[in-house]
Protein backbone atom coordinates (compact mmCIF):
# COMPACT_ATOMS: atom_id res chain seq x y z
CA UNK A 1 0.00 0.00 0.00
CA UNK A 2 2.43 2.36 -0.29
CA UNK A 3 1.69 4.30 -3.32
CA UNK A 4 -1.69 4.87 -1.28
CA UNK A 5 0.16 5.37 1.98
CA UNK A 6 2.33 8.21 -0.21
CA UNK A 7 -0.61 9.51 -1.35
CA UNK A 8 -2.41 9.52 2.32
CA UNK A 9 0.97 11.34 3.51
CA UNK A 10 0.87 13.85 1.01
CA UNK A 11 -2.58 14.78 1.66
CA UNK A 12 -1.42 14.49 5.64
CA UNK A 13 1.53 17.20 4.42
CA UNK A 14 -0.94 19.49 2.59
CA UNK A 15 -3.41 19.26 5.63
CA UNK A 16 -0.48 19.92 7.63
CA UNK A 17 0.84 22.85 5.55
CA UNK A 18 -2.29 24.37 5.82
CA UNK A 19 -2.57 24.26 9.30
CA UNK A 20 0.99 25.49 9.51
CA UNK A 21 -0.36 28.42 7.22
CA UNK A 22 -2.96 29.52 9.43
CA UNK A 23 -0.60 29.33 12.53
CA UNK A 24 2.01 30.93 10.87
CA UNK A 25 -0.72 33.59 9.97
CA UNK A 26 -1.67 33.82 13.46
CA UNK A 27 1.98 34.56 14.45
CA UNK A 28 2.62 37.18 11.99
CA UNK A 29 -0.59 38.83 12.95
CA UNK A 30 0.63 38.50 16.61
CA UNK A 31 4.12 39.91 15.85
CA UNK A 32 2.60 42.62 13.51
CA UNK A 33 0.34 43.70 16.53
CA UNK A 34 3.32 43.64 18.84
CA UNK A 35 5.44 45.22 16.16
CA UNK A 36 2.94 48.36 15.54
CA UNK A 37 2.85 49.28 19.28
CA UNK A 38 6.28 48.51 19.73
CA UNK A 39 7.24 50.80 16.60
CA UNK A 40 4.66 53.49 17.58
CA UNK A 41 6.35 53.58 21.18
CA UNK A 42 9.47 53.76 19.45
CA UNK A 43 8.53 56.48 16.89
CA UNK A 44 6.69 58.41 19.57
CA UNK A 45 10.30 58.58 21.68
CA UNK A 46 12.35 59.30 18.55
CA UNK A 47 9.68 62.18 17.76
CA UNK A 48 10.28 63.53 21.28
CA UNK A 49 13.93 63.01 21.18
CA UNK A 50 14.12 65.30 17.66
CA UNK A 51 11.87 68.22 19.22
CA UNK A 52 14.45 67.79 22.95
CA UNK A 53 17.23 68.43 20.30
CA UNK A 54 15.75 71.25 18.16
CA UNK A 55 15.14 73.21 21.54
CA UNK A 56 18.84 72.39 22.24
CA UNK A 57 19.94 73.17 19.26
CA UNK A 58 18.17 76.73 19.50
CA UNK A 59 19.95 77.04 22.83
CA UNK A 60 23.12 76.73 21.35
CA UNK A 61 22.25 79.41 18.55
CA UNK A 62 21.05 82.27 21.48
CA UNK A 63 24.45 81.05 22.79
CA UNK A 64 26.22 81.86 19.75
CA UNK A 65 24.96 85.14 20.00
CA UNK A 66 25.48 85.60 23.61
CA UNK A 67 28.96 85.01 23.34
CA UNK A 68 29.76 87.74 20.50
CA UNK A 69 27.90 90.33 23.72
CA UNK A 70 30.51 88.81 25.77
CA UNK A 71 33.00 89.18 22.92
CA UNK A 72 31.87 93.19 22.44
CA UNK A 73 31.27 92.15 19.15
CA UNK A 74 27.30 92.79 19.99
CA UNK A 75 25.44 94.75 22.24
CA UNK A 76 23.14 92.58 24.72
CA UNK A 77 19.57 94.09 22.33
CA UNK A 78 20.98 93.59 18.89
CA UNK A 79 22.23 90.29 19.53
CA UNK A 80 18.78 89.25 21.28
CA UNK A 81 16.87 90.32 18.16
CA UNK A 82 19.29 88.82 15.52
CA UNK A 83 18.63 85.40 17.80
CA UNK A 84 14.92 85.52 17.97
CA UNK A 85 15.33 86.54 13.87
CA UNK A 86 17.32 83.29 13.02
CA UNK A 87 15.07 81.18 15.41
CA UNK A 88 11.63 82.99 14.10
CA UNK A 89 12.35 81.06 10.36
CA UNK A 90 13.21 77.93 11.62
CA UNK A 91 10.32 75.25 10.70
CA UNK A 92 10.37 71.22 11.46
CA UNK A 93 7.92 69.00 8.93
CA UNK A 94 4.68 70.54 8.69
CA UNK A 95 3.71 72.12 11.77
CA UNK A 96 6.81 72.22 14.20
CA UNK A 97 8.33 75.64 14.99
CA UNK A 98 10.08 77.24 17.86
CA UNK A 99 9.04 80.14 20.34
CA UNK A 100 10.48 81.82 23.07
CA UNK A 101 9.21 83.40 26.36
CA UNK A 102 10.27 85.08 29.43
CA UNK A 103 11.05 83.59 33.00
CA UNK A 104 8.35 85.74 33.54
CA UNK A 105 5.94 84.68 30.89
CA UNK A 106 6.48 87.13 28.60
CA UNK A 107 5.84 85.98 24.80
CA UNK A 108 9.15 87.31 23.24
CA UNK A 109 8.86 84.88 19.50
CA UNK A 110 6.07 83.23 18.19
CA UNK A 111 6.09 82.91 14.61
CA UNK A 112 2.28 81.69 14.01
CA UNK A 113 0.81 84.07 16.97
CA UNK A 114 2.14 87.55 16.69
CA UNK A 115 -0.45 89.19 18.22
CA UNK A 116 0.60 87.87 21.48
CA UNK A 117 4.55 88.81 21.16
CA UNK A 118 5.17 91.49 23.92
CA UNK A 119 2.28 90.17 26.27
CA UNK A 120 2.30 88.43 29.43
CA UNK A 121 1.06 84.72 29.34
CA UNK A 122 1.44 83.40 32.98
CA UNK A 123 -2.42 83.42 33.35
CA UNK A 124 -3.29 81.83 30.01
CA UNK A 125 -4.93 78.49 30.13
CA UNK A 126 -5.99 76.16 27.51
CA UNK A 127 -8.90 74.25 27.38
CA UNK A 128 -7.92 71.83 30.06
CA UNK A 129 -7.88 74.72 32.39
CA UNK A 130 -3.49 74.24 32.82
CA UNK A 131 -1.67 77.11 33.04
CA UNK A 132 0.32 76.43 30.72
CA UNK A 133 3.16 78.80 30.57
CA UNK A 134 3.79 78.53 34.40
CA UNK A 135 4.18 74.89 32.79
CA UNK A 136 6.71 76.04 30.75
CA UNK A 137 8.80 78.45 32.74
CA UNK A 138 8.73 75.96 35.99
CA UNK A 139 9.75 72.55 33.45
CA UNK A 140 12.63 74.56 31.84
CA UNK A 141 13.89 76.16 34.79
CA UNK A 142 14.41 72.72 36.41
CA UNK A 143 16.83 72.21 33.65
CA UNK A 144 14.27 71.67 30.91
CA UNK A 145 11.55 68.99 30.67
CA UNK A 146 8.40 68.25 28.52
CA UNK A 147 4.93 69.68 29.08
CA UNK A 148 1.14 68.51 27.65
CA UNK A 149 -0.91 71.26 26.49
CA UNK A 150 -3.55 72.56 23.81
CA UNK A 151 -2.66 74.63 21.55
CA UNK A 152 -4.16 76.30 18.06
CA UNK A 153 -2.51 75.04 14.75
CA UNK A 154 -0.56 77.27 12.77
CA UNK A 155 -3.91 79.20 11.03
CA UNK A 156 -6.29 77.71 12.74
CA UNK A 157 -8.20 78.60 16.23
CA UNK A 158 -8.96 74.54 16.86
CA UNK A 159 -6.64 73.88 19.97
CA UNK A 160 -5.14 70.56 19.46
CA UNK A 161 -2.86 67.82 22.20
CA UNK A 162 0.88 69.00 21.84
CA UNK A 163 3.83 67.84 23.42
CA UNK A 164 6.44 70.40 23.78
CA UNK A 165 9.81 70.65 24.93
CA UNK A 166 11.49 73.43 26.99
CA UNK A 167 14.75 74.40 27.71
CA UNK A 168 16.45 77.36 29.65
CA UNK A 169 18.98 80.35 29.07
CA UNK A 170 19.35 81.64 32.23
CA UNK A 171 21.99 84.46 30.99
CA UNK A 172 18.95 86.07 28.99
CA UNK A 173 16.12 84.63 31.48
CA UNK A 174 14.35 82.69 28.21
CA UNK A 175 12.89 79.96 27.95
CA UNK A 176 12.89 77.73 24.53
CA UNK A 177 10.54 75.25 23.30
CA UNK A 178 9.65 73.21 20.31
CA UNK A 179 7.37 70.23 20.30
CA UNK A 180 5.19 68.17 18.10
CA UNK A 181 1.06 67.92 17.58
CA UNK A 182 0.44 64.85 19.03
CA UNK A 183 -2.47 64.00 16.15
CA UNK A 184 0.09 65.03 13.76
CA UNK A 185 2.96 62.63 15.20
CA UNK A 186 0.36 59.83 15.26
CA UNK A 187 -0.41 60.87 11.84
CA UNK A 188 3.08 60.40 10.69
CA UNK A 189 3.85 57.09 12.63
CA UNK A 190 0.55 55.47 11.35
CA UNK A 191 2.04 56.05 7.92
CA UNK A 192 5.52 54.47 8.75
CA UNK A 193 4.14 51.94 10.64
CA UNK A 194 1.44 51.23 7.62
CA UNK A 195 4.45 51.12 4.89
CA UNK A 196 6.30 48.78 6.96
CA UNK A 197 3.47 46.33 7.70
CA UNK A 198 2.79 46.51 4.08
CA UNK A 199 5.81 45.65 3.30
CA UNK A 200 5.85 43.02 5.83
CA UNK A 201 2.52 41.44 4.76
CA UNK A 202 3.49 41.54 1.52
CA UNK A 203 6.76 39.64 2.44
CA UNK A 204 4.73 37.37 4.02
CA UNK A 205 2.36 36.51 1.13
CA UNK A 206 5.43 36.61 -1.08
CA UNK A 207 6.73 32.96 1.41
CA UNK A 208 3.28 31.88 1.68
CA UNK A 209 3.14 31.64 -2.13
CA UNK A 210 6.29 30.09 -2.34
CA UNK A 211 6.01 27.19 0.36
CA UNK A 212 2.88 26.36 -1.10
CA UNK A 213 4.32 26.34 -4.37
CA UNK A 214 7.41 24.41 -2.99
CA UNK A 215 4.87 22.12 -1.30
CA UNK A 216 3.10 21.23 -4.18
CA UNK A 217 6.07 20.66 -6.38
CA UNK A 218 7.01 17.99 -3.14
CA UNK A 219 4.09 16.39 -3.53
CA UNK A 220 4.11 15.53 -6.69
CA UNK A 221 7.19 14.59 -7.16
CA UNK A 222 6.59 12.34 -3.79
CA UNK A 223 3.34 10.91 -5.80
CA UNK A 224 5.20 10.32 -9.12
CA UNK A 225 8.46 8.95 -8.01
CA UNK A 226 6.32 6.46 -5.19
CA UNK A 227 3.92 5.04 -8.01
CA UNK A 228 6.20 5.71 -11.70
CA UNK A 229 9.27 4.19 -12.96
CA UNK A 230 12.14 6.68 -12.98
CA UNK A 231 13.57 5.93 -16.53
CA UNK A 232 10.45 5.18 -18.77
CA UNK A 233 7.84 7.15 -16.39
CA UNK A 234 5.08 4.36 -17.27
CA UNK A 235 3.23 3.11 -13.55
CA UNK A 236 5.59 0.59 -11.79
CA UNK A 237 5.16 -2.85 -10.26
CA UNK A 238 4.38 -1.24 -6.58
CA UNK A 239 1.25 0.88 -8.42
CA UNK A 240 0.20 -2.35 -9.90
CA UNK A 241 0.07 -4.39 -6.83
CA UNK A 242 -1.99 -1.80 -5.31
CA UNK A 243 -4.72 -1.14 -7.78
CA UNK A 244 -5.41 -4.98 -8.53
CA UNK A 245 -7.72 -5.34 -5.73
CA UNK A 246 -9.44 -1.78 -7.08
CA UNK A 247 -9.29 -3.06 -10.79
CA UNK A 248 -10.92 -6.71 -9.96
CA UNK A 249 -13.06 -5.41 -8.29
CA UNK A 250 -14.39 -2.55 -10.89
CA UNK A 251 -14.45 -5.76 -12.71
CA UNK A 252 -17.33 -7.07 -10.83
CA UNK A 253 -19.11 -4.12 -11.68
CA UNK A 254 -18.84 -3.91 -14.75
CA UNK A 255 -19.85 -6.95 -15.80
CA UNK A 256 -20.46 -6.50 -19.60
CA UNK A 257 -16.80 -5.84 -19.88
CA UNK A 258 -13.71 -7.78 -20.48
CA UNK A 259 -10.71 -6.95 -18.20
CA UNK A 260 -7.29 -7.67 -20.29
CA UNK A 261 -3.86 -8.04 -19.05
CA UNK A 262 -1.21 -7.83 -21.63
CA UNK A 263 2.44 -8.72 -20.48
CA UNK A 264 4.94 -8.02 -23.10
CA UNK A 265 8.96 -9.29 -22.46
CA UNK A 266 11.82 -8.80 -24.68
CA UNK A 267 14.13 -12.14 -24.72
CA UNK A 268 17.64 -11.54 -25.34
CA UNK A 269 17.90 -7.77 -23.68
CA UNK A 270 20.74 -8.72 -21.46
CA UNK A 271 22.68 -8.94 -24.74
CA UNK A 272 22.01 -5.58 -25.80
CA UNK A 273 23.36 -3.90 -22.05
CA UNK A 274 26.21 -6.59 -22.47
CA UNK A 275 26.99 -5.35 -26.10
CA UNK A 276 26.34 -2.07 -25.73
CA UNK A 277 26.21 -0.61 -22.68
CA UNK A 278 23.26 -0.13 -20.04
CA UNK A 279 22.72 4.04 -21.47
CA UNK A 280 21.74 2.08 -24.66
CA UNK A 281 19.70 -0.40 -23.32
CA UNK A 282 17.72 2.02 -21.51
CA UNK A 283 17.62 4.38 -23.96
CA UNK A 284 15.51 1.11 -25.88
CA UNK A 285 13.17 0.60 -22.99
CA UNK A 286 12.19 4.28 -23.19
CA UNK A 287 11.13 3.92 -26.67
CA UNK A 288 9.69 0.84 -26.21
CA UNK A 289 7.60 2.59 -23.55
CA UNK A 290 6.74 5.57 -25.41
CA UNK A 291 5.39 3.95 -28.48
CA UNK A 292 3.10 1.55 -25.38
CA UNK A 293 1.83 5.05 -24.27
CA UNK A 294 1.41 6.32 -27.62
CA UNK A 295 -0.71 3.53 -28.83
CA UNK A 296 -2.83 2.80 -25.62
CA UNK A 297 -5.79 4.44 -24.45
CA UNK A 298 -6.00 7.06 -21.89
CA UNK A 299 -7.54 4.83 -19.28
CA UNK A 300 -5.11 1.71 -19.63
CA UNK A 301 -2.74 0.97 -17.35
CA UNK A 302 0.53 0.66 -18.96
CA UNK A 303 3.20 -0.42 -16.62
CA UNK A 304 7.10 -1.27 -16.27
CA UNK A 305 6.81 -4.48 -14.20
CA UNK A 306 10.38 -4.78 -13.72
CA UNK A 307 13.92 -4.93 -16.19
CA UNK A 308 12.83 -5.25 -19.92
CA UNK A 309 9.13 -6.62 -19.04
CA UNK A 310 5.78 -4.47 -19.24
CA UNK A 311 2.47 -4.83 -18.46
CA UNK A 312 -0.79 -3.54 -20.06
CA UNK A 313 -4.41 -3.60 -18.44
CA UNK A 314 -7.03 -2.50 -19.70
CA UNK A 315 -11.29 -2.80 -20.10
CA UNK A 316 -12.83 -3.56 -23.12
CA UNK A 317 -16.41 -4.07 -24.61
CA UNK A 318 -15.91 -7.34 -25.68
CA UNK A 319 -13.18 -10.21 -26.18
CA UNK A 320 -13.26 -9.28 -30.13
CA UNK A 321 -12.31 -5.46 -29.26
CA UNK A 322 -10.09 -7.11 -26.85
CA UNK A 323 -7.95 -9.67 -29.23
CA UNK A 324 -8.21 -6.90 -31.54
CA UNK A 325 -6.32 -4.58 -29.27
CA UNK A 326 -3.36 -7.35 -28.44
CA UNK A 327 -3.36 -7.60 -32.31
CA UNK A 328 -2.44 -4.17 -32.59
CA UNK A 329 0.16 -4.07 -29.43
CA UNK A 330 1.76 -7.23 -31.29
CA UNK A 331 2.29 -5.99 -34.40
CA UNK A 332 3.62 -2.86 -33.06
CA UNK A 333 5.91 -4.20 -30.59
CA UNK A 334 7.15 -6.79 -33.48
CA UNK A 335 7.48 -3.40 -35.78
CA UNK A 336 9.56 -1.87 -33.12
CA UNK A 337 11.65 -4.78 -32.94
CA UNK A 338 12.13 -4.75 -36.62
CA UNK A 339 12.67 -1.32 -36.87
CA UNK A 340 15.98 -1.52 -34.63
CA UNK A 341 17.16 -4.59 -35.83
CA UNK A 342 17.39 -2.15 -39.43
CA UNK A 343 19.61 0.23 -37.68
CA UNK A 344 21.56 -2.20 -36.49
CA UNK A 345 20.96 -5.91 -37.48
CA UNK A 346 23.47 -7.23 -34.67
CA UNK A 347 20.57 -6.53 -31.94
CA UNK A 348 18.92 -9.80 -30.77
CA UNK A 349 15.54 -8.28 -29.46
CA UNK A 350 12.42 -10.46 -29.67
CA UNK A 351 9.61 -9.40 -28.20
CA UNK A 352 7.23 -12.31 -26.58
CA UNK A 353 3.21 -10.87 -25.96
CA UNK A 354 0.91 -12.60 -23.53
CA UNK A 355 -2.42 -11.96 -22.76
CA UNK A 356 -5.38 -13.10 -20.95
CA UNK A 357 -8.84 -12.01 -20.14
CA UNK A 358 -10.23 -12.08 -16.97
CA UNK A 359 -13.84 -12.48 -15.52
CA UNK A 360 -14.41 -13.32 -12.27
CA UNK A 361 -16.23 -15.90 -12.75
CA UNK A 362 -14.37 -17.63 -15.78
CA UNK A 363 -11.17 -16.57 -16.97
CA UNK A 364 -9.94 -17.62 -20.58
CA UNK A 365 -6.26 -17.40 -21.56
Amino acid sequence: MRCFQTAFKSNLLTMTMCMMNIVIAIVISSFLAFFYQLFIATLEKEKMKQAKSNAESAIVTIQFFYDLVLEEKLDSLTAKEYAKDVLHDIRFGKMGYIWINSGEGVLLMQPNTPQLVGLNQLDRTDIKGNFIFKQFITEAKKGGGWVNYYWPKPGGETDYLKISYVAYFEPWDWVVGTGEYLDEMQGNILSVVFNASAWLLSAFIAFVVILFLAINYYIRQLRENSCHDGLTLLYNKRFLTEMLPRILKKQLRLSDQQLVVTFIDIDHFKQINDAYGHDYGDRVLKNLAALITNKTRPDDYCIRYGGEEFVIVGFYQNKESAFHAMNDCGRLSLGWCALLRKKNSRLPLVPVLQFMIIKMTLMSR
